[in-house]
């Protein structure tokens, strides 16, 4: 597909003066940050539209895949740019390229007033971008510790409240927020991560109670250990994690769009051959009122 910068806000495609913007210098294209690439369709317009942070690999390049595959108009946002216009050069269906750092307070204002005024409005948000770092908690650099609150926990508030508005307005809409089975835990050498993680989960699970009868779908997930190459770029040594608590990125993505479909509050998704182990114990040894509050907790696939 043909790719051109754009504003997010308006779908119709670019002109040819508007493709020169392309070919501009990294530093002239500094000024159209929170602009993206619109992978030009014609029925762009008439598609719902969702919307993916981190989503240049991964979870979030899974979800973005799969939702393209669905009909959705997806917008990916991530820092990696060139990696964000080959993925959208691989889907299916029309793309928003928003090369976007979370961590950039302006940045970040842009992106959610494109969200604020986006036509069609984003009728699914996956807050899934997520970053952090391994050691001794005194060995964390300063400026990473605010890093990843900024783009863990503090992007996750503002841009659902970007969207909320408009969700509430239609009496629809869904909403994604990507945690970790490590927010409920404590986490030696990992605790910026985690208690991001907890920060999520706090978060979502008090919003969902406002925004009951709403129409509006909060569904959490956490996700236990997917192959996405996150763990490297944290440092951390998994080599000793057995494969069969590994799934992938795409099986991720598949359980909590099933989950937000089927209303779920929350989710949490093992790798298949660890998730029937669970299941299989559970129904064998837990009475039935237990099972329905473990399922309601979110330990426990439905």
């Amino acid at each position: 597909m043909r790719l051109a910068y754009h504003p997010a806000a308006s779908l119709a495609c670019p002109g040819p003066a508007e493709e020169s913007v392309y070919r501009m210098s990294t530093s002239a294209r500094r000024a159209w940050i929170g602009r993206g690439l619109i992978a030009c369709s014609d029925d762009a317009n008439r598609r719902p539209y969702a919307l993916i942070t981190g989503a240049s690999s991964g979870i979030g390049a899974a979800f973005a895949r799969q939702l393209s595959e669905e009909g959705y108009l997806v917008g990916l946002v991530a820092t990696a740019e060139t990696a964000l216009k080959t993925l959208a050069d691989s889907l299916p269906g029309p793309a928003l390229v928003l090369p976007t750092d979370l961590a950039d307070p302006e940045q970040l204002r842009v992106l959610e007033q494109l969200l604020i005024e986006a036509d069609p409005a984003v009728s699914l948000l996956v807050n899934n971008a997520a970053t952090g770092s391994h050691g001794p908690f005194v060995e964390h650099d300063a400026e990473r510790l605010s890093d990843t609150v900024l783009v863990n926990f503090a992007a996750v508030m503002r841009l659902t409240r970007a969207v909320l508005p408009q969700m509430i307005d239609s009496g629809r809409g869904s909403i994604i927020n990507v945690s970790s089975p490590i927010g409920l835990l404590a986490a030696p050498r990992l605790a910026p991560y985690a208690a991001t993680k907890a920060a999520v989960d706090s978060f979502t699970r008090t919003l969902q109670l406002e925004l009951q009868n709403t129409g509006v779908v909060l569904t959490l997930v956490r996700p236990d250990w997917t192959r996405t190459g996150f763990h490297d770029r944290l440092g951390q040594d998994v080599a000793g994690v057995p494969g069969c608590k590994w799934q992938s990125p795409e099986v991720v993505a598949r359980g909590s769009l099933e989950a937000q479909r089927r209303g779920k509050a929350v989710v949490w998704i093992p790798p298949r051959t660890l998730g029937a182990v669970v299941r299989a114990g559970v129904r064998r040894a837990v009475p039935a009122r237990i099972k329905s509050m473990v399922r309601r907790s979110g330990w426990l696939p439905g």
